[in-house]
């Protein structure tokens, strides 16, 4: 039994390594993306000495990783293991900021096309209508809107201009709305009866992504205290009887189990938050 427990444990070791730095290696691509969206948003957009101390501190990050993992544990092999983790941390909360982003950008729409509509009804073009809300809502969609919208001085047309921004966006919710604008724009319809169909559907979607994500979070937290939770229990007892501890941890193959039921608990709760996607 033994002897097949060995080869197995090392491979599902090297196995979530390699997983590890593959995910490592995207998420450069992923820092690559953040800095492109943040120098089109804001301020590493500025001076490149902004630029040079932000790429300064990532590197540092890593350079402070690998060292004080190699001292604290001796180890050279963990040292180069925070080098992948520090850039995993780094990709998801990247995730993190353009999901943010995402929701923002999905939520504030709601306000501006009810605005819209309202502009609309009382006798407004559609072009004129969108001008004077992106100019007057500071929403993250009017900004948006407001830096496309520039073209239209420059003499492009409104549904090349609307095209580029639905493009642009990266939402597919929102881009399905925005192209059947389009489409009855370019078709000479009217866009009040449009828009009073499409803003309850789209308060019908935001509610629901909200409430799946409130599951989601919960779902989260309850296998996040599953998997701390026997851990801190070892804790305790190490704290409080330490010569039972010991005499528990000393056995054979118990430190082994022990890495392998921390990996398997880990690997279970990446699964779960995988095929939790609802959105």
């Amino acid at each position: 039994m033994t002897v097949l427990f060995y080869p197995c444990f090392v491979f599902l070791v090297v196995l979530i390594i390699s997983f590890c730095a593959l995910k490592a290696l995207g998420s450069f691509s992923h820092y690559i993306a953040w800095r492109e969206f943040q120098a089109a948003q804001g301020w590493l957009g500025g001076p490149s000495v902004l630029r040079f101390w932000f790429n300064g501190l990532w590197l540092l990050t890593l350079l402070i990783g690998f060292c004080v993992s190699w001292i604290w544990t001796g180890k050279l092999s963990f040292g180069i293991l925070s080098i992948l983790l520090v850039p995993l941390v780094f990709r998801y909360f990247v995730r993190y900021q353009e999901h943010r982003w995402r929701r923002s950008i999905e939520t504030s729409s709601l306000s501006f096309f009810n605005a819209l509509l309202g502009l609309i009804q009382s006798g407004r073009g559609l072009s004129s209508a969108l001008f004077d809300l992106a100019q007057s809502q500071s929403t993250p969609f009017g900004k948006k809107l407001k830096k496309h919208l520039h073209n239209y001085e420059e003499g492009r047309g409104l549904i090349l201009i609307l095209s580029q921004f639905r493009n642009k966006m990266g939402l597919p919710t929102l881009e399905n709305y925005l192209s059947t604008i389009e489409m009855a724009y370019s078709q000479g319809l009217e866009i009040a009866p449009l828009l009073e169909k499409m803003i309850p559907t789209l308060e019908m979607e935001q509610h629901y992504k909200i409430k799946t994500e409130e599951l989601r979070h919960q779902m989260a937290i309850q296998a996040i205290l599953a998997f701390v939770m026997p851990w801190f229990l070892g804790g305790v007892l190490f704290l409080f009887n330490r010569e039972l501890f010991q005499s528990v941890t000393n056995k054979g193959g118990t430190q082994m189990i022990g890495a392998m039921a921390l990996m398997i608990e880990g690997v279970g709760i990446w699964v779960l938050w995988q095929i939790t996607k609802f959105s």
